[in-house]
């Protein structure tokens, strides 16, 4: 196991980001999933290469695109891996984004357990997975969460290991011993869904950004929190508007956060690397620390630690940790 704790690597990450964005091709698909349509957006690199094809999944707030290629703040992290040569798709799991969404999303909360389970996330990973292999004629991908996403690629991955080549998790749970930041707000029982409004969606995010950064990234959270908000189709029928976000993921959350498992990462036979922000409110050390411990039939495990960085990282000003992430993610898949 090797543990990281790096800056950023200049050379490369200027190759990058002298290519022009519009340089890449974007390409919506649906896909039929276990239960109704998902969305999957593509980043194709613009030179045919030798480039993994790699699947990008979000968390518990906003989906692919707000996550991963915001249009605010491009080139973002998707970008960044198709210029590379990488072939990149951003799923969105049912109930978020431009995927379709559980009925019991359209009844009061607590009127149902919380929507879209472990279960639920592995089974539409599994179908964006296959229908990707199917398209780029590969046998296996690489997958790369972020948060909760984090923890449905881990599951999949110990449930489909053939299929996955490299694992990727960032400022996710996995399981451990010791103080969560949410303890004292996190516990069941859980609604369906909750709502979320502007202020709800980039509160912590304004909490841990240094005073400096705040005016000057306004825009980019101004972005994230009106793109998160417009993908509800009902967002404009509650003041303020807000996006219903289903709460399976919160559910697993508070299990990890007690040492519980929802995925065996000792399962997993690929490259895997665990990294989080240093400044991270969700993820932990002992996360990082347990995930490379049990990792014992990796081909080969990092840990990365990001200095400064911060849950939002992927959206935070590169130098606050998008362009080490990025390095270190491009550096591992080409192992």
């Amino acid at each position: 196991m090797m543990t990281i704790r790096a800056f950023p690597l200049l050379g490369l990450l200027l190759l990058l980001l002298v290519v022009p964005a519009a340089a890449q091709e974007r390409i919506e698909h649906r896909i039929q999933g276990a239960a109704g349509t998902l969305a999957l957006h593509e980043i194709k690199p613009s030179r045919n290469t030798s480039g993994l094809s790699v699947l990008l999944i979000h968390g518990g707030g906003p989906a692919g695109v707000v996550s991963f290629d915001l249009p605010a703040t491009r080139p973002g992290f998707a970008e960044r891996l198709a210029v590379a040569g990488h072939r990149v798709y951003m799923l969105d799991l049912r109930g978020w984004g431009d995927s379709d969404r559980p009925a019991a999303l359209n009844a009061p909360a607590n009127a149902n357990p919380p929507l879209v389970t472990v279960d639920d996330a592995v089974a539409d990973i599994h179908i964006a997975a296959a229908w990707i292999r199917g398209r780029d004629r590969v046998s296996a991908i690489a997958v790369i969460g972020w948060a909760s996403g984090g923890h449905w690629a881990g599951a999949f991955a110990a449930r489909h290991s053939q299929f996955v080549s490299h694992l990727v998790l960032l400022n996710s749970l996995y399981g451990g011993e010791g103080p969560w930041a949410l303890a004292s707000s996190v516990a069941p029982p859980f609604p369906a869904y909750r709502t979320a409004d502007a202020a709800q969606l980039t509160g912590r995010w304004l909490s841990t950004m240094p005073d400096s950064d705040k005016a000057a990234r306004k825009f980019a959270i101004d972005a994230y929190a009106h793109d998160t908000i417009a993908s509800d189709p009902t967002s404009s029928t509650r003041s303020p508007p807000s996006v219903r976000i289903p709460l399976g993921y919160l559910e697993d959350a508070y299990r990890m956060s007690r040492n519980e498992r929802v995925f065996d990462v000792s399962k997993v036979a690929g490259h895997v690397m665990f990294a989080r922000g240093e400044d991270d409110f969700w993820s932990r050390p002992i996360d990082a620390l347990n995930f490379s411990r049990e990792a014992a039939w990796a081909n080969s495990v990092r840990v990365l630690e990001i200095p400064g960085g911060t849950h939002f990282l992927l959206n935070d000003h590169p130098d606050r940790g998008l362009d080490l992430f990025t390095t270190e993610v491009l550096k591992l898949l080409q192992r």
